[in-house]
């Protein structure tokens, strides 16, 4: 069991460096991307190291990468929207969860670069509509942060921004198709990410796409003739998502921060509810598609309570 775990941790450290390494052989053309691409490479060697010694001499399990919702706020009303359905992004500032500050999310950063974490997907929300955050986690440059964006506030000042930050990628979100795409997201949202991306391309600018896989569109997003129109429109990173059911009655579609900010990264993992999820193997539990966690959440509120108490 516990080489299982092991093999698990190597797998996941294994599958980010491969992702990126595959992803910035698109770019061997453009110097500036490809002097950031070798040095994320050596980066991404001795972050595995780092992760190895904090597990070694304290006991902690480092994961290899973080995803964060840094915005409680967002610009459209995507339908089955996770981040809407669990309360995190509501349109009503008096109802909005708390949200950290610039600085502490550059702290939060700091710390878990220095415990060999070097990758963290932003989320919400919409994460483009915190700026600030953003400008303050892009200092902290031994982490890549990948930028889960629905790609309508891309415009002149934050094509600037990514310039200067090579370390901060947009991925923008579509759903395949503009019909697809409007049909989820709202009329016209689909021509407004096709802008957004052609501005990145004349820019040589690094982006990819996320798109939400279901059992009603994967052949069509996985085929070939897909992944072609992608790459035609200047994406070099391709993320597919499982939808994760937020809504009764939509399980068909899925496949067979306070405390943060006062304990930081390393407390955090030692939490009792961490401890537990790890204790428990629940990353291992069955389950029939899309998040584990959430497909178990009777179980997991029932590790929450104690801990909550």
């Amino acid at each position: 069991m516990e080489q299982t775990r092991l093999d698990l941790a190597t797998y996941m450290s294994g599958s980010i460096s491969r992702i990126m390494a595959n992803a910035y052989k698109n770019v061997l053309s453009n110097p500036r991307e490809e002097k950031f691409a070798f040095r994320m490479q050596q980066l991404f060697a001795k972050s595995e190291k780092r992760r190895k010694k904090v597990q070694e001499k304290e006991g902690i399990d480092v994961p290899p990468f973080l995803i964060s919702s840094i915005s409680t706020t967002c610009n459209l009303h995507c339908k089955g929207c996770y981040a809407r359905s669990n309360g995190i992004a509501n349109d009503q500032e008096a109802e909005r969860k708390a949200t950290m500050t610039p600085q502490q999310w550059q702290q939060i950063f700091t710390e878990a670069a220095d415990m060999g974490i070097n990758f963290s997907l932003l989320a919400g929300g919409e994460p483009m509509m915190r700026k600030d955050i953003l400008e303050a986690v892009a200092e902290v440059k031994d982490m890549i942060f990948p930028i889960f964006t629905n790609g309508t506030l891309i415009g002149p000042s934050y094509i600037e921004f990514l310039r200067k930050h090579l370390n901060m990628v947009p991925i923008i979100s579509i759903e395949g198709t503009a019909m697809g795409t409007d049909e989820r997201r709202g009329q016209g949202v689909f021509k407004r990410t096709m802008q957004s991306m052609e501005l990145l391309k004349q820019e040589d600018l690094f982006f990819g796409t996320s798109i939400t896989v279901t059992t009603e569109n994967y052949q069509m997003v996985t085929s070939s003739e897909f992944i072609d129109r992608l790459r035609s429109y200047g994406c070099k990173i391709v993320f597919y998502i499982e939808y994760v059911p937020t809504e009764a009655g939509t399980e068909h579609l899925a496949f067979i921060d306070e405390h943060v900010a006062e304990m930081g990264v390393r407390q955090a993992l030692q939490s009792p509810l961490f401890r537990k999820i790890r204790a428990a193997r629940a990353l291992g539990w069955e389950h029939t598609g899309g998040c584990t966690l959430f497909e178990h959440r009777e179980e997991i509120e029932e590790m929450i309570s104690p801990c909550l108490s």
